[in-house]
């Protein structure tokens, strides 16, 4: 159904469409089919292209080859870690690690995020201490208004 829109054709309307049944499984575009038929052809191009100091054919070929490298978690081994010791200490250390080669920034990033999230959960419990006991103070504050 064509929706009508001040006066104009505007398509179907919403959920609706020319081809309800759609492309039928298995059927590729006249493109794909194209390249297909020269396949190995356009391999062998882009290889001597590469060959010949392509940077983007390289890149192309790297790109397939070689597959990105993800970071792993690997146990880390702090002896001397300054655990009693304030924040603004132990966050000291993972700096002078990284410094020192015994960590990567992105362990440093992550030991630091871990800090100051437990710093949150130390503030938050503190907080919530706090406002009990001034609601257990609050009783007798008002008891004299009644």
């Amino acid at each position: 159904m064509v929706v009508i829109y001040r006066g104009f054709a505007m398509g179907y309307a919403k959920g609706e469409s020319g081809n309800p049944a759609g492309r039928p499984k298995g059927t590729t575009n006249k493109q794909l089919r194209s390249l297909r038929g020269c396949a190995d052809e356009l391999l062998e191009v882009i290889k001597e292209q590469a060959l010949n100091g392509c940077c983007a054919s390289q890149k192309l070929i790297l790109d397939r080859i070689l597959p990105p490298l993800k970071p792993i978690d690997c146990p880390i081994n702090l002896p001397d870690y300054p655990y009693d010791e304030k924040p603004v200490e132990q966050t000291r250390y993972l700096v002078k690690a990284v410094a020192a080669g015994l960590l990567s920034p992105s362990q440093c990033e992550m030991m630091i995020k871990a800090l100051t999230d437990s710093l949150e959960i130390v503030n938050t419990q503190a907080k919530a201490e706090d406002m009990a006991a001034l609601q257990k103070m609050l009783p007798p504050l008002f008891n004299h208004l009644e």
